[in-house]
């Protein structure tokens, strides 16, 4: 016995299209079951690499400016010292320290996480400079007065911290240390003064290893979330945490390293690059960054963690194939009687069309979908062929510049090419040097600035019939059509002048 249901056209479709909706769900749900568990690692390893990339950006900046402020004072002392014997003469010790000092203050007004400078005369095993801060936004205040004032004569400074730089011999960062003067864990960054091969002075600065390892250790912003925030040594077995400053090995909270400590410096030096540890006995992956002072900032997670988020997400589409096979069984047994006629209508305009008349227009004033359907379909038309057109636009042409991109680039040319074979042309390339220093100096909206305005010189150079395109990055394309080389080698003088 036949069922009823299926006597109709209309219902035999509805039908095959209910199964083919239960089909298509359960299949599009397994494939992205199985996608998500493997898209879900490499979202992570790129979240944890951006993480760390972030982080050790911002304190690499501190970092560097507290080595330009050494820098930049190193670099005045020396150029004052002309001879090693004038450092006997005291008065000409007085006025390089306060040299010296006048520097530091105009430099270290922003950088907080400087807590003290100074300039050492490792000669005379004295510190002709000595200023510290008491808190982040007070001002530096004179140790080696207090000193004085207390004891009658200045102790040597940090003569730990100095015999590790006489040991390197050059500019260095030191190892995190507790300095009893100034009741602070500290790094110091030191860099020595030659005059004739000969060391005559060190000229320093403290930062406030507390403060630095409290910020890495903050509790992270939302969307920040991780396994574990380390600061570590190079060989990424130690840490330095806000209770343990002076470092602790990882090995005491069951943190071991899989991977070589080689590993761990490739690793610091480049991107997505993950390192090997076991966590409390489970396979776990680390993102590392190093620092400019030898540390490394890392991110460490278990596997089984990484994958709770595919476990959620298997949960969540689960519960939503099981409500869209509910709704795709019901809903339209449910809808069926009230679309019967307006069906029909759609039935019978196509059998208009089947005769060959296409003027058919359905006027379908319903305030629903199969309404809206009907009498936006015309105008649905005319867009997408705009927007076809505009993709073809978006396509060829570079979204900073506006001008061509690559693609376009070729296309305009091979075009030209075709059109002219007889005719002569020139290719100019550019490429600009020291397009990262702008962005680095001033940021990415100062250089996207400076590439438009480049394309905007170009086109007023070159003209506007010419082929003028931005090849990718900081390199840009000129075609000059019907040029002679003298001509074109002219037009590129006056432009590069």
């Amino acid at each position: 016995m036949k069922l009823k249901l299926f006597y109709s056209l209309k219902r035999k479709v509805l039908a095959v299209c209910l199964a083919g909706m239960i089909l298509m769900a359960l299949c599009v749900g397994g494939i992205s079951l199985w996608t998500i568990s493997h898209l879900t690692y490499d979202y992570e390893i790129q979240n944890m690499n951006h993480l760390v990339d972030t982080k050790a950006t911002i304190i690499n900046d501190e970092l560097l400016r507290s080595e330009s402020i050494v820098n930049y004072a190193a670099n005045s002392v020396s150029r004052k010292i002309s001879d090693p014997d004038q450092l006997r003469n005291p008065a000409f010790q007085q006025r390089l320290a306060q040299s010296v000092d006048h520097d530091f203050q105009d430099a270290t007004t922003n950088l907080h996480i400087i807590c003290s400078y100074y300039l050492y005369y490792p000669s005379e095993n004295i510190s002709a400079l000595w200023k510290a801060s008491r808190g982040h936004d007070s001002m530096f205040y004179d140790v080696l007065a207090q000193q004085r004032g207390e004891s009658g004569q200045a102790a040597p400074r940090h003569v730990v911290a100095f015999a590790y730089l006489m040991d390197q011999g050059k500019a260095a960062w030191t190892q995190p240390y507790y300095s009893p003067y100034l009741n602070r864990y500290i790094i110091s960054y030191l860099r020595p003064i030659y005059e004739d091969g000969v060391m005559v002075a060190i000229i320093g600065v403290d930062l406030d290893f507390q403060a630095f390892i409290d910020r890495l250790y903050a509790k992270p912003s939302e969307g920040e979330e991780h396994g574990m925030i380390i600061l570590s040594d190079a060989t990424g077995t130690v840490e330095y945490s806000p209770k343990k400053p002076l470092g602790v090995p990882l090995a005491d909270k069951d943190i071991h390293l899989v991977d070589t400590s080689d590993k761990v410096a490739e690793a610091s030096q480049t991107d997505n690059t993950m390192v090997t540890y076991t966590w409390d006995g489970q396979q776990s992956i680390a993102g590392i960054k190093g620092l400019r002072n030898g540390m490394n900032f890392i991110d460490l997670r278990q596997v089984e963690q990484i994958y709770d988020r595919t476990h959620k997400a298997f949960m969540q589409m689960g519960f939503g194939l099981v409500a869209v096979c509910i709704l795709a069984s019901l809903l339209p047994l449910y809808m069926i009687s009230r679309l019967s006629e307006r069906l029909q209508l759609v039935i019978e305009a196509a059998k208009e069309v089947g005769e060959g008349n296409y003027d058919v227009k359905l006027h379908d004033m319903h305030p629903d979908d199969i309404g809206e359907l009907s009498r936006n379909f015309q105008a649905m038309a005319e867009k997408v062929a705009a927007a076809q057109e505009n993709l073809t636009y978006m396509s060829q042409h570079d979204a900073l510049t506006g001008i061509l991109n690559r693609m376009g680039l070729d296309k305009e040319v091979a075009d030209w090419l075709k059109a002219h074979p007889a005719s002569h042309g020139a290719l100019v390339s550019l490429d600009l040097d020291g397009f990262k220093f702008i962005n680095d100096l001033h940021g990415h909206m100062a250089g996207d600035e400076a590439l438009r305005t480049l394309a905007k010189d170009l086109i007023e150079s070159f003209g506007h019939d010419q082929i003028i395109g931005r090849n990718g990055g900081d390199e840009f394309v000129v075609f000059m059509k019907d040029t002679e080389p003298e001509q074109a080698e002219k037009v590129i003088k006056a432009f590069s002048q």
